[in-house]
């Protein structure tokens, strides 16, 4: 939320949230995967993609009705084979300008996608080679991201996915050490009540969260809008700060958590809840 609101590129060195999530993710494949592989990435897929049909179902619709279609210049056939990336995203789903924005952050979901996928082959492979797995990755992502600009466009989707997966696929494996105990554990001690709920908030709304925060930061833009046709709010309300612009943002996440996220209840198989701020096991 906060580097898609302000900018600032040195908060991802500061803390590298993406590097970050992917190891969180690869470390939980990883316990889930002691269970048949064919279940546990059937409800990997589950749990992501009802969420992710959802919005697709919402922004693609809202696309449609602003005349999005195949340009004169374009295939149609090709255009609507194109739109089956909303179905199963193996690649990024398309979009128009309107929409760019908001679709932007979806190369996150790809990449998870193609991750999940290759775990039942990942794992075993590093659990052979743990290390040299991690630093082949690596290296895969130095070699990517130097013969990036030399691809073909014909090939620059599958090129895109490659230095995606190479990028972070060293994140994907540490996950599986950490699970290994091969990297030392790190416990967690969330006492305070307040910060439990928004941990179990944020933990069981993720997906919602990841794929409508810059749905929130666009709409923010246009509720502070029309606050400037409101003197008291001109004249008391720092409207054109994009600290301001942030801040509008979190209520409207809140609204689409309460609007949408029941949706990763129903594909986790939990009891729908509209803020679930305790910790709740899947029911199967």
């Amino acid at each position: 939320m906060t580097y898609h609101a302000i900018g600032w590129a040195w908060l991802s060195l500061l803390f590298p949230s993406m590097g970050v999530m992917f190891a969180l993710a690869g470390s939980l494949m990883a316990r889930s995967l002691d269970r048949p592989a064919v279940s546990v990435v059937g409800g990997r897929m589950r749990r992501l993609l009802l969420p992710f049909w959802l919005f697709g179902a919402l922004v693609v619709g809202a696309m449609l009705l602003h005349g999005w279609g195949p340009g004169r210049e374009e295939d149609g056939l090709a255009w609507w084979s194109r739109l089956l990336f909303w179905i199963v995203p193996l690649a990024d789903p398309p979009a128009n300008a309107w929409a760019f924005q908001v679709t932007g952050p979806l190369w996150c979901v790809r990449t998870y996608v193609w991750f999940v996928l290759l775990s039942p082959v990942l794992l075993p492979t590093f659990r052979q080679l743990p290390w040299a797995s991690v630093l082949g990755f690596l290296c895969l992502a130095v070699v990517a991201q130097a013969g990036s600009s030399f691809v073909p466009e014909t090939l620059e989707t599958v090129a895109t996915n490659l230095t995606e997966l190479a990028t972070f696929g060293a994140c994907w494996l540490l996950g599986f050490a950490h699970r290994d105990s091969l990297v030392d554990r790190v416990g967690h001690l969330v006492s305070w009540r307040p910060v439990a709920a928004a941990v179990n908030l944020f933990n069981a709304r993720a997906v919602t969260v990841y794929l409508w925060h810059e749905v929130a930061l666009v709409a923010s833009v246009l509720v502070i809008d029309a606050m400037w046709d409101v003197p008291l709010f001109e004249e008391v309300l720092p409207l054109d700060s994009v600290w301001f612009s942030f801040a509008v943002a979190w209520p409207l996440i809140a609204v689409a958590i309460v609007a949408v996220g029941w949706v990763e209840d129903l594909a986790a198989r939990r009891r729908r809840r509209l803020w679930p701020t305790r910790d709740l096991t899947p029911l199967g």
